[in-house]
């Protein structure tokens, strides 16, 4: 079963979802340009399904607030984020520090 959590930030109320499979390798899927905006933009096509809300009420958080959501984040997919410290031993990438 797929994991969640809910955080209310102000009035916004945020479903924090468990990364799936296919999420996961089409943000690390190889591009052409293989750059951290190439990255970012990645991320961007599957957050909406990870908050449950649209990319633009991020946009509208603090800083604060953006970091009370990427702990939910973090909470909810330890799995996702210690693959991506494993990833790092092998490809000998700095992938964690894109989260951090």
């Amino acid at each position: 079963m797929r994991k969640s959590a809910e955080v209310t930030i102000g009035e916004t109320v945020f479903t924090v979802r468990e990364v799936k499979v296919g999420q996961l390798i089409e943000v690390f899927e190889p591009s052409g340009g293989g750059d951290a905006i190439s990255f970012f933009d990645r991320i961007k096509t599957i957050l909406p399904d990870l908050i449950g809300q649209d990319i633009e009420a991020v946009f509208d958080l603090y800083p604060s607030e953006v970091e009370e959501l990427y702990e939910k984040l973090r909470e909810v997919n330890l799995t996702f984020f210690a693959c991506i410290g494993r990833m790092e031993k092998v490809t000998k990438q700095p992938l964690l520090s894109l989260f951090t």
